[in-house]
């Protein structure tokens, strides 16, 4: 069995928070500042990082990402 040291930089756990508030703040600016496509892609990596569940991170940010287009997509 090979054990794994290192990963992705996910958020610490009493960061993760902070790191929310700082994505709505982000996502409050970007969506009228960025193409739809941009945006929810930005949403989507930014959402991942931060990595705030134990399981279905990927597809929550997918879902967001989706979402964030669906809503945009007739705005830029």
């Amino acid at each position: 069995m090979v054990e794994c040291t290192s990963g992705p930089p996910y958020t610490a756990p009493a960061e993760i928070p902070f790191k929310i508030q700082e994505l709505i703040d982000w996502s409050e600016k970007a969506v009228n500042q960025l193409h739809s496509v941009q945006y929810a892609a930005d949403l989507h990596q930014k959402l991942f990082s931060i990595h705030p569940f134990v399981d279905g991170n990927g597809r929550t940010a997918r879902l967001l990402m989706n979402f964030a287009f669906y809503l945009n997509q007739n705005i830029r």
